[in-house]
This record gives C-alpha cells, structure tokens and sequence, in this order.
C-alpha cells in the first residue's frame, strides 16, 4: 500500500481525505508544513505528498522545495485555487510538482491524481532498482578481477564495504549504496601496482618515498576509470577523493564530505587493524590525528565496535602506568628515540620493556577513559 502524506491547514479536509482513502492507501495527516516535515523526518520518506498551497507559517511551495530537497524521489502534489492555477502550471513545468488538483476536489480528481502519482512512484523505484543491481553487477565483475590479481586487496574491500554499511546506516546517509559501491571498488587501482608492493603496503610495511607515491596515485587510478561509466559519477568522486582530509574536505566545501570522509575513516581504521592493532587502539589513533577524521564517523565507529571513544587526556606518572591504559604522546628514551608510540595500549610486555630502558620524560599523557577502564 502506497504512503500519502497530506498536509492542509483545515481539519475538515483532512478528517475527509482520511476516510476517503483509507482502504486504498496508507494517509498521514498533518495541518502544518512544520508539522509534515517533522512527520517526513519521523516517518518518512512517503511515496506521495500533497499539500495545500495557502497555508499560515511555511506555504506549501516552501513545503515542497524542502521535500524536494530532502526526499527526491517522493511524488509532490499541490491542492491549489483557480487562482493559483498558473502557478501550479509553471511549477509542473519546471519539475518542482507532479500534478495539481483543483479545489474544492472531486473523489474522482483526487483519485485520479493520487492513482497518477502511485504509478509515477513505483516507475522511479523500479529505475532505480534496475540501476543499482546493474552498477553492482558491474562492481562485481571489477572485483572479481581484483579477487584474481591481488586477493589480500579483494580481502580489504570486503572488510571496508561492511563497515561502510554499517556506518551508512547509523549515519543516515542520503545514498548508502554509493559509498557501500565505493567501499568495494577503493582497491580497484591497485591493479596497477605490483602485487609484492601492494601487500607491504596491506600489512603495514615500510615503504620508499617512490613507493609511497605510486601507491597514492591508486585512488586517482580508480576514479578515472570509473567516472567513464554512466551514472557511476559520484560513486568515481568518492574513490578518488578517498585520501582526502576531512580539513581539506571543509576547506573545499564539499558536498559529499560526510560520505568520503566516511570512507577514509574505515579505510584507515582497516589499515591500522592490519598492522595489529587493537579496536581500542585504533580509535584512539583515529581520535589523535585531529582534523583529518570527521568526529561524527569516529563516534559512529566507535559506537558499532562498542568501545569507548577516547576524550581528554591525564597526565601520570611512569610509575603508574598499567595494562589497559591508551597513550596520547610518545614515549621516548634519553636520546629522544621513540620506545612507544602514542595510541598504543599498554600490556605487560610494554611495561617490562620500559623496565630496561632509560626514558627521557617522568610523566606521560593518556586517555583518560582508559585510565578508568584500566
């Protein structure tokens, strides 16, 4: 059954559509623009509003741009006056609304419309459904091949596409399967790159500077090619701009920043997991490295793999260092040598090995959620 938002200023026409329609569509009523939009954001999204052009507060052509913007794919119509027909035209004109009905309203127009309007619905469902599984099916073949020539990169693909999707959801992304696509396809340039090279770099080897910059260009690689298949555009942007900073992403005002930064969030937090690090350890690399993570995928992350995201730092002694704890700097010896690293956990190797050092510094900076879970 097909959903309908209406939303009119007057009670009386909305008790009436109520009953009129009940038993052919699902109808929520609203007697407010305000009030249908935080039904959309409850609810939401429906497959058909309609809404009265002449309303107190937000008008309906204010109402519908927001709709517009918010649930594209939801058919718009407007209940408008004979005045207001040439308006109601122009809008159709323009692509803002599906169709107008004239009131007062007919049974027959207002099923007419809405019959319409359904139809019109399960067309751009239906397109978008045969897009999605035709873009996948494509993916597919791509990483069937990346399968072939570099499993230990297929591998990461499926690691970062689940997370990807997880995250998508908790985040209420706009189009989830464009980062899940872009999630499996970040490794489709790295068929360019020499399989010896492509699995130190998974495993978090050390790498020449040379090195270091052909595997930079892999991303570039992938979105070029990508971005000369239809309808993969954004999906093309989104591996391409994977290495990207969230800084960078806020200097550039860009508009898909959540999505990408997303992406590179699960990239290096996989990254970072291949090398051997603990969950907890991870994100509070992630937490360190200020400005180049957006907070709200961290959060979000942290929130799936239920740990603690890491907030202010303590200060302690050396001496009261114990297993559990998260440190936020380096430890260093007396020749400034580093002995640990900053967001590594300590355990009771560490802890010996620090034993048979001369450290630099007395006291040390740590998380300070992890000095209580310690």
């Amino acid at each position: 059954m097909d959903s309908i938002l209406w939303v009119d200023d007057e009670p009386m026409i909305l008790l009436f559509v109520s009953r009129l329609l009940r038993n052919r569509y699902a109808v929520t009523t609203a007697e407010s623009g305000e009030d249908g939009l935080a039904i959309i954001e409850r609810d939401g999204p429906f497959s058909i509003v309609v809404v009265d052009v002449h309303m107190p507060g937000m008008d309906g052509h204010e109402f519908l741009a927001t709709v517009r913007e918010r649930t594209p794919e939801t058919i718009r119509i407007v209940c408008t006056g004979d005045g207001d027909i040439d308006v109601a035209a122009t809008a159709i004109n323009d692509g803002a609304i599906f169709r107008f009905i004239r009131k007062p309203a007919k049974a027959t127009d207002i099923f007419a419309a809405l019959d319409a309007a359904a139809t019109q619905s399960h067309l751009v469902h239906a397109e978008r459904e045969i897009l999605e599984k035709t873009l996948v099916g494509a993916a597919g073949a791509f990483l069937h091949l990346l399968a072939k020539v570099h499993p230990s990169a297929f591998s990461r693909a499926v690691r970062v596409k689940r997370l990807a999707h997880e995250l998508s959801t908790d985040l209420s992304v706009t189009d989830p399967w464009k980062v899940e696509l872009a999630a499996m396809l970040s490794q489709l340039g790295l068929l360019a790159i020499p399989e010896n090279l492509v699995r130190e770099f998974l495993r978090g080897g050390k790498l020449s500077s040379e090195q270091q910059e052909l595997l930079q260009s892999h991303p570039h690689m992938a979105g070029d090619l990508l971005s000369r298949i239809p309808r993969l555009e954004d999906v093309a942007h989104l591996v391409r701009s994977q290495c990207d900073s969230f800084w960078s992403l806020q200097m550039r005002n860009e508009p898909l920043s959540l999505e990408i930064s997303l992406l590179r969030t699960v990239l290096e937090y996989d990254l970072l997991m291949q090398e051997g690090k603990d969950p907890a350890v991870a994100i509070a690399t992630l937490c360190d490295r200020k400005g180049q993570y957006d907070p709200r995928v961290i959060d979000a992350l942290a929130a799936y793999l239920d740990i603690p995201r890491p907030s202010g730092t303590v200060v302690v002694l050396l001496d009261e260092l114990s297993s559990g704890m998260i440190l936020a700097e380096d430890i260093r010896s007396a020749n400034g040598a580093p002995i640990v690293i900053h967001g590594e956990m300590i355990t009771s190797e560490i802890l010996r090995r620090l034993d048979n050092f001369k450290v630099k510094q007395l006291v040390v900076k740590v998380f300070e959620e992890s000095c209580q879970a310690a």
